[in-house]
């Protein structure tokens, strides 16, 4: 893909980080948010991170593994310590009984076993792409082209037998087939987002099914069978994303603040939970505890206004301690993504 930015690409994983950010502002609808918000966002970066997959960039598996280490658990292990330090300072007595009651050395057990809740939560897409892409890369280098992707389901199906907790090698197994489309599929991909008008009747019927599975899918009991069917959702709905993106990028252009989150998307990651959190308290100390309930308008103000507020705070990061990022100077608007991809 070389190093120059592709702007559509820039578009979708902005907007993708957008509907992370609603997924996470309360009010949190079942239906809506579970089944269809979540699921047209963070699988999304799965796709992209395949389809930007280049494996003959690195000389072999201990290069590639020492660059994704880089990219993915520096970054993982710098905010951690970071947001570890306030939730001790202040963060528990903030929320409450309830986390003042969660042991001191929970968080750091979590971060260690790759599955964070108390602190940096949304981490476990850090933990889950990087075994994901581990994984890939060595049975991509035994598997030939497209069997990849059979290789992938295989892989999925078989978390119905042993689904691995740990560094979310399960959830790494189940969502693998959006990587494996990503990037054994990168041609069609591309086509489809090089012909973005004719295509847009063709996507319409997968796109209203797929969003119709992914619907159908939070009403699933079953927490694998609701991951397997938001999987078939997301490729349903996949052709119509790569076909919008293009056509969005030419009515906007280039956009200052949607290459930074593209390229900086690890930052708005970490930070947008605790944002929220923090409007959240304002909010709710001003307005009363029900100041969110059934305010469709207010979740996405709120939204709005933590993609905004995180974007200086991001640049800072870049510019003053790109350290955290595994970075020794500020990334340029041609890099590829540091975070999720």
């Amino acid at each position: 893909m070389g190093s120059k930015r592709i702007l559509w690409i820039d578009y979708l994983k902005a907007i993708s980080m957008l509907l992370v950010v609603v997924y996470h502002t309360p009010e949190r609808y079942d239906v809506l948010d579970e089944g269809v918000v979540f699921n047209l966002g963070v699988p999304i970066f799965f796709v992209l991170a395949g389809f930007l997959y280049n494996p003959a960039k690195h000389a072999g598996t201990r290069q590639y593994l020492l660059h994704r280490a880089r990219q993915l658990l520096i970054p993982y292990a710098t905010f951690f310590v970071v947001f570890y330090a306030l939730w001790l300072a202040v963060g528990r007595r903030m929320v409450g009984p309830e986390e003042e009651a969660i042991a001191w050395w929970t968080p750091l057990y979590e971060f260690a076993t790759g599955q964070p809740t108390v602190v940096l939560g949304a981490f476990w897409y850090i933990a889950c792409l990087f075994s994901m892409q581990v994984v890939y890369h060595v049975l991509q280098r035994w598997i030939p082209g497209k069997w990849m992707i059979a290789a992938s389901v295989v892989l999925a199906l078989s978390t119905y037998a042993l689904y691995i907790h740990p560094w979310n090698v399960g959830k790494a197994f189940i969502y693998m087939p959006l990587y494996a489309v990503g990037h054994t599929c990168r041609e069609a991909l591309a086509a489809i987002a090089r012909q973005p008008a004719r295509l847009r009747l063709a996507t319409a019927v997968p796109l209203v099914a797929g969003i119709a599975v992914l619907a159908w899918s939070a009403t699933v009991a079953d927490r694998l069978l609701f991951r397997y069917a938001t999987v078939a959702g997301v490729l349903l709905v996949l052709p119509a994303w790569f076909a919008a993106a293009p056509w969005i990028a030419s009515r906007f252009g280039e956009r200052k603040m949607v290459t930074h989150i593209a390229v900086y998307g690890i930052t708005y990651l970490a930070l947008q939970n605790y944002l929220i959190g923090i409007i959240k308290l304002v909010l709710c100390r001003l307005c009363g505890p029900d100041v969110f309930t059934q305010q469709w308008w207010l979740k996405a103000v709120v939204a709005l206004t933590v993609m905004l507020l995180i974007y200086p705070c991001s640049l800072f990061i870049a510019r003053w301690m790109p350290w955290m990022l595994g970075k020794s100077r500020t990334a340029t608007p041609k890099e590829k993504s540091i975070s999720l991809s």
